[in-house]
């Protein structure tokens, strides 16, 4: 298992996945959320084709980006 260091050098193992996945959707359900909430009070449609690549990009690269702590 790689261990990365804190700010104050101390190591620290990889965090789980079930961990990384859940904080992951959480953060993209969120998202969508506010996209399809806040989208039409100014007057815009929801671009669901935006939302079709940007959901699933953000979910793998959060995912990753917590499981190997780089966020």
């Amino acid at each position: 298992m790689s261990t990365h260091q804190s700010k104050n050098g101390a190591a620290l193992d990889k965090r789980n996945w079930y961990f990384s996945l859940i904080v992951a959707a959480v953060v993209v359900a969120i998202g969508v959320a506010l996209s399809a909430s806040i989208n039409p009070l100014i007057g815009r449609a929801v671009h669901w084709d935006w939302m079709a690549v940007i959901a699933p990009t953000l979910f793998i690269v959060l995912g990753l980006g917590l499981r190997n702590r780089w966020v």
